[in-house]
């Protein structure tokens, strides 16, 4: 349930499938399906070792308005486009990042937008930041 939550639809679902087997005590499809279980399990583990790596390279490096910008640009376009599950991946991302203030604060109301379900306000707010108004 975990990794379905995380959106890692594959594990989860096989997960699903091997609990099942082990509570019907069968042991032979459980023998069978062990070795390609653990083969999407590492795939699993290296997905999130990559998406650490880029987390911590994105926090190393120095960010500013400049970088807030463009990541603003690519979040708009998701937003206008109906994106959402992207707009939400970016807003995860760029949370991640080290912003100033005044980035920190247009991503804080950037984010209660988007929670309150209000993309053109959200929009609005990025078109201010980049002074397109």
């Amino acid at each position: 349930g975990a990794s379905l939550s995380i959106g890692a639809t594959d594990f989860g679902n096989f997960a699903a499938r091997m609990e099942t087997a082990a509570r019907a005590g069968d042991a032979g499809m459980i023998a069978r399906e062990n070795g390609a279980f653990l083969a999407v399990l590492r795939n699993l583990a290296e997905d999130i070792r990559e998406s650490l790596g880029r987390w911590t390279a994105a926090r190393q490096t120095p960010q500013g308005e400049d970088l807030a910008g463009r990541q603003l640009e690519a979040l708009r376009s998701a937003l206008t486009g109906m994106d959402i599950a992207a707009a939400n991946r970016l807003v995860t991302e760029y949370s991640a990042l080290s912003l100033n203030g005044r980035a920190r604060k247009t991503l804080s109301d950037i984010e209660n937008h988007i929670l309150l379900f209000d993309y053109d306000k959200a929009v609005e707010a990025i078109d201010s930041f980049c002074g397109r108004r």
